[in-house]
């Protein structure tokens, strides 16, 4: 718990998010939005929100380990002030764009039988994806 706690005490000294390694991989996002979740912080979830959420490109350039990030903020900050209408709906285009685009590139493959890393990360990323969107349609959800 302590390595999370750094984690996020440095995260929320950023102000941009390429201010950390990890800005590329979602993680940033995720890890903050888990923060607001489990502690209700007010200011994990704004830096989720205000810094990280905007870097998200939807594009997967064919790098699966980004959206898997992307899709548990996107589940995790679901009910934070900052989820308007339009940013979910921004957000929710994005992984759909990601999970297409990823699809695509991985049917052109010949290695897509091969049980990899990628592959799981991908099949992964698909799947909480999809969950985060699909829970957004029900009433518990």
């Amino acid at each position: 718990m302590k390595a999370f706690k750094h984690d996020i005490d440095k995260l929320l000294s950023y102000h941009t998010a390429c201010e950390d390694w990890r800005c590329d991989n979602g993680w940033p996002a995720a890890a903050l939005a888990l923060h607001w979740l489990i502690t209700g912080n007010k200011a994990s979830g704004q830096k989720a929100c205000d810094v990280y959420l905007p870097y998200f490109s939807g594009q997967s350039a064919n790098n699966q380990r980004t959206d898997l990030y992307y899709a548990l903020a996107y589940d995790w900050l679901y009910h934070h002030p900052c989820f308007t209408g339009a940013v979910k709906a921004n957000l929710r285009k994005k992984l759909i764009a990601w999970s297409n685009d990823t699809a695509a590139a991985d049917e052109a493959g010949s290695w897509i039988a091969h049980d990899t890393d990628r592959n799981i990360a991908a099949t992964s990323g698909h799947f909480l994806g999809g969950l985060a969107i699909l829970g957004e349609e029900k009433s518990n959800g």
